[in-house]
């Protein structure tokens, strides 16, 4: 598998790993404020901090094991999206082999370890008197639980939301670059044997008189495949040859893929003279050509003309990658590929009409076909399945987030009831109730925007950097997913905090 998706997996498992056990630990902690009676009463009775300690640990386990239990059939439910995702054979069942089970009892043993620990450390040292009071006399530490947790949260939901809007943004970036040639309505035909090469003037001849057929173009290369590596100099120049790589087509090819010509011609049939090649731009400034149109240039043992030269254009890549120096050659004879450029679709009638023209030459030929801009689009698949793959990340921390902060705002408008009653009676409005529970979150919420923006800046930068051609990083892009995020919060506080302060007071004060 690519080691750079495996990477990506791996970090958002882990991300969305840290996001549910942040919101475990702090909800469980402020849950645990129910239980402050029944925590020192259990102390009362003789219970010790090793006894308080096995029973989290035993709630924390089974938690873990029935989390581990559904992890698995969801695994099961998305074993076959996610292995076409990855481009990988997957099997659940390979959890149940005998390392597959040690892992997966380290990995839970582990988890349930790190996520027990604080819960445990947290609610033992709570002090007797406080516990029987039903207070645990740690508030200050709550609030900070409360503040980690949504650092946590935000921080990587926002950076997962921004690299995905980079990242896709990117990706529409490169499909926009133009090729350098034209690659719409350009069909490919291969797979036919040595006789199709020697009467490849006639099968053009032939084809050209269907009206649907514009221009015909044989290549031993394949367009958007590999090349040949040769080595190239001025002729006569007693230097090194120069790393080059070389397209062998015929002439009609560099017509049929419309390759912009900047000087001289295309390839011509000439029998006479020396042997015609051109060079992409790429090229001419490698060998330093001040006038290269009728230069002779070396690659082989005789000496070859340029006779044009075309701008760069992606032969083998895609806008992400440079264009390294090209020369389209014609001395070969032998052919492995045809290209059409056609008006209009092409039909299996049209199809049919084509292969017959290939079946006179060679009679067992297997017709098939593919489009040049099929090519070109699946190219950019290494990038749509990161782009997925972060999408399929942000959605979950998402859902996490928003799950972390609903919980907490519903928390935290029941330990504060009796306070937005006090503030009513006293004169408060409900918007300034709302405001009161909505201002401590959302400037936390603010200054994990602000983490993430700094963090994705420099890594997104750092993935844009492998890029010949890429976007510029604009605050766009960060205010979007900032906007997004501040939504979400909004959405998750706001209506709890609406419906505390359209409450009665006297239902929250009636047993003071």
């Amino acid at each position: 598998a690519n080691l750079t998706h495996i990477l990506i997996v791996g970090g958002i498992a882990f991300f969305i790993l840290l996001l549910a056990m942040v919101n475990f630990i702090n909800l469980y902690i402020l849950h645990s404020e129910k239980r402050m009676e029944e925590i020192a009463t259990r102390k009362t009775l003789g219970a010790s901090k090793w006894n308080m300690g096995k029973l989290f640990y035993a709630e924390t386990g089974l938690i873990g094991l029935a989390a581990f239990a559904l992890a698995v059939l969801f695994a099961w439910l998305a074993q076959s999206h996610f292995s076409t995702l990855m481009m990988s054979t997957l099997d659940v069942s390979r959890l149940f082999s005998l390392s597959g089970i040690s892992i997966v009892l380290l990995f839970i043993s582990l988890l349930i370890i790190i996520s027990g620990a604080w819960p445990t450390f947290y609610l033992s040292t709570i002090k007797l008197v406080d516990g029987l009071k039903g207070k645990s006399g740690l508030l200050q530490r709550k609030g900070r639980l409360t503040v980690i947790a949504v650092l946590v949260q935000f921080t990587i939901t926002v950076f997962l939301l921004s690299s995905l809007i980079i990242i896709r943004a990117q990706v529409n970036h490169l499909r926009n670059v133009p090729h350098g040639f034209n690659s719409e309505n350009v069909i490919g035909m291969r797979g036919f044997n040595s006789q199709v090469s020697k009467h490849i003037n006639t099968i053009e001849k032939e084809l050209s008189h269907y009206s649907f057929v514009e221009n015909v173009g044989f290549s031993f290369h394949n367009m958007g495949g590999g090349t040949s590596g040769q080595g190239i100099k001025k002729y006569g120049d007693p230097g090194r040859l120069k790393s080059v790589n070389e397209y062998r087509v015929q002439p009609g090819f560099c017509k049929t893929m419309k390759l912009q010509l900047i000087d001289g011609t295309y390839l011509k049939r000439s029998k006479s003279g020396p042997r015609s090649i051109i060079l992409n731009e790429k090229a001419v400034k490698m060998l330093g050509l001040e006038n290269p149109v009728g230069t002779l240039v070396q690659m082989h043992e005789e000496p070859l003309e340029v006779t044009g030269v075309v701008s760069d254009f992606y032969y083998s890549n895609h806008a992400g990658e440079s264009i390294a120096p090209l020369a389209i050659t014609s001395y070969s004879d032998e052919v492995a590929v045809m290209y059409l450029r056609v008006n209009g679709e092409f039909t299996p009638e049209r199809h049919k009409q084509v292969a017959g023209v290939f079946s006179h030459y060679d009679p067992g030929y297997v017709s098939g076909f593919f489009h040049l801009s099929d090519i070109y689009n699946n190219k950019f698949a290494g990038e749509e399945r990161v782009m997925k793959l972060v999408s399929t990340g942000t959605a979950l921390a998402i859902i996490l987030s928003f799950m972390g902060l609903l919980a907490l705002s519903i928390l935290n408008v029941n330990r504060r009831r009796k306070e937005i009653g006090i503030r009513k009676v006293m004169g408060s409005t409900e918007n300034e109730v709302v405001i009161q529970l909505l201002r401590g979150t959302m400037v936390w919420v603010l200054v994990a925007t602000l983490l993430a923006f700094v963090l994705d800046f420099f890594v997104m930068r750092e993935w844009l950097s492998n890029f010949a051609s890429r976007i510029f990083l604009h605050p766009g892009y960060f205010l979007l997913s900032g906007v997004f995020a501040f939504s979400i919060a909004f959405i998750a506080i706001g209506w709890q905090s609406w419906r505390a302060a359209t409450c009665n007071p006297v239902e929250a004060l009636k047993d003071e």
